[in-house]
């Protein structure tokens, strides 16, 4: 799997993503939890990508994102993003 956290900067009108403030490729054993952190300006637009490859099953992946005010802080209220809220786009010719 794959996650990366893209900054979008702070522009409204932003085509493309200014950089990345996370990027962590890892193959994951079956009932594993991992917890990654990115620091985001809190001025900035960021978009959280999860990438599963084909060879498993991904039915089985779950990831839940959200706002704190620092590594351990405090979750920020209106900044979590539930499963549920997430979307999920196939891709022809990615992993």
């Amino acid at each position: 799997m794959r996650v990366q956290v893209l900054n979008w900067g702070t522009a409204v009108t932003q085509t493309n993503p200014v950089g990345s403030l996370l990027d962590v490729t890892q193959t994951l054993a079956a009932n594993t939890r991992v917890t990654l952190n990115a620091t985001v300006v809190a001025t900035n637009h960021y978009e959280v990508r999860l990438t599963v490859g084909r060879n498993g099953n991904r039915e089985n992946v779950l990831l839940t994102t959200y706002g704190r005010t620092s590594i351990g802080g405090g979750q920020v209220n209106g900044l979590s993003v539930l499963p549920s809220q997430l979307l999920t786009i196939e891709v022809d010719g990615c992993l």
